[in-house]
């Protein structure tokens, strides 16, 4: 181990020593001088570090700042996105130590452990650890924002939600139907309880939708993240009627009906965000199984640069974006993030100098400035009537949620053609479009106006996508 301790030393070292960041990034032609001046600037008004400054401007990415600092530091440089982390082995230090140094356990090396850190140079957070452990800390350096993605997915509320279960369980088990009717209305109440601790890890993970399925011998509960369920908790299925039942309460609905679906909203606050919840039930063999469809209201709009979509991509959409009209279309599965790709690439367009209508079911982003419509089957306000009456609009721009049939595709292709920038969502790519028009794209050619196909994949559009020019499937 001399030499583990040799190392660990010569790393605490360097970190103790002064890292001129902004001369590292020059001299490594990350940024000009010019933009290093800027954001020195930039960062002395605000008291931001020079690296976030960079990083929120477009300068550098989160990933070239971390391997810049992890080569002039010699240690090792870790892309958490490539690597498999292990609950257990991340979860010896203690949640508050975690975040605090925004630290992550990677290996386990016997008398010694890796460690990812955003910030090498927080010599507490070695000290620290290291008397969590009682082990030797050799550090690594990770992109920050990898770093707390991966404590948010980590640190989960597995067990505060499974005590909340079990507490329900014992709940029903001695209450009569009186008294836990009664109790279930009290805010402490297990269910309440329970249903809050749900919403909060769903939003903690970014979870797009929370499944609530009756089995016959569980309840079992699954998350939606990145377009991809998982599952959460499995619990005793008795309490199933008892969460559904709150839900039906919190959405308006008639809790006495249990034999024909409903559709039902509602609002929740959980870490600091105002939650729009959309709920779908669904008579099932063993009970009803629930669909909880969530909508940030608090977010942000995100940029293209925030996406995680590689840099030729964006400048390629970005392209086409300034051509002023033709078709972009973002293609994935449910929750891989298609309205998200489609809104950052609305951030690119003047607002204010341009008339842009959304068409969307639902609603899942408020801005100023622009016209937001929401389809309703129910009234037959259905996606091609408000098409038809939004190019009576005189849009220069239109976002639509999804392009479900051949009358919506042929509207869309019509729109592109004649001066309109069109942007829509569609499920299964280049192939999806062709399902979806069938004869609609007979005697339409896109081959002299702009046409993206965008994939959008994990986070949005982070893997598994690609922007595809006219003739390209």
């Amino acid at each position: 181990m001399a030499g583990t301790h040799e190392t660990t030393a010569a790393s605490r070292a360097a970190t103790r020593g002064r890292l001129r960041l902004g001369e590292l990034l020059v001299n490594e032609g990350l940024v000009s001088g010019q933009t290093l001046d800027s954001a020195l600037a930039a960062s002395a008004a605000t008291g931001k570090r020079l690296g976030h400054v960079l990083i929120q401007s477009g300068a550098i990415s989160d990933n070239q700042l971390a391997a810049v600092v992890a080569r002039q530091l010699n240690v090792p440089f870790v892309d958490l996105a490539r690597l498999e982390l292990r609950p257990e082995l991340a979860r010896l230090v203690p949640e508050a130590i975690a975040r605090r140094h925004r630290a992550v356990v990677l290996e386990d090396r016997g008398n010694a452990v890796l460690v990812g850190l955003a910030d090498p140079l927080d010599v507490a957070a070695v000290d620290d650890i290291e008397r969590v452990l009682k082990r030797t800390v050799l550090q690594a350096v990770c992109p920050e924002g990898q770093v707390l993605a991966a404590l948010d997915r980590l640190y989960r509320r597995t067990d505060e939600i499974a005590g909340h279960a079990r507490a329900l369980e014992r709940d029903l088990t001695d209450a009569t139907g009186a008294a836990r009717a009664e109790d279930d209305a009290k805010e402490d109440a297990p269910v309440v309880r329970l249903l809050q601790s749900l919403f909060e890890d769903a939003v903690q993970v970014r979870a797009s939708d929370i499944h609530i399925e009756p089995q016959e011998r569980s309840l079992q509960v699954r998350f939606r993240i990145d377009g991809v369920l998982q599952r959460q908790a499995e619990s005793d299925p008795r309490i199933a009627g008892a969460l559904i039942q709150r839900l039906k309460l919190m959405a308006g609905l008639d809790i006495s009906e249990r034999r024909l679906p409903m559709d039902g909203r509602f609002s929740v606050h959980a870490r600091d965000r105002e939650i729009d919840v959309r709920m779908s039930t669904l008579p099932g063999q063993h009970g009803e199984s629930v669909v909880l469809r969530l909508l940030d209201l608090s977010g942000k709009l995100r940029g293209l640069d925030t996406i995680d979509m590689p840099a030729p991509m964006v400048e390629r959409l970005r392209r086409i974006l300034r051509s002023g009209s033709g078709m972009v279309l973002a293609s994935g599965p449910t929750g891989a993030g298609k309205t998200t790709t489609l809104y950052a690439a609305l951030s690119e367009i003047d607002l204010a100098a341009q008339k842009v209508v959304t068409v969307e079911d639902p609603v899942e982003y408020r801005l100023p400035g622009i016209v937001q419509v929401q389809v309703n089957d129910k009234i037959d306000l259905t996606f091609a009537r408000v098409l038809r009456s939004t190019l009576r609009q005189d849009p220069d721009v239109v976002l639509v949620g999804e392009m479900r049939d051949a009358e919506t595709v042929g509207i869309g292709l019509r729109a592109a053609l004649t001066g309109h920038l069109w942007k829509a969502g569609i499920e299964g790519g280049a192939a999806g479009l062709r399902s979806a028009g069938a004869g609609s794209l007979r005697g339409h050619t896109l081959a002299d106006h702009a046409f993206a196909m965008v994939k959008a994949g994990r986070t949005s559009a982070a893997e598994a996508m690609r922007v595809a020019g006219p003739g390209e499937d």
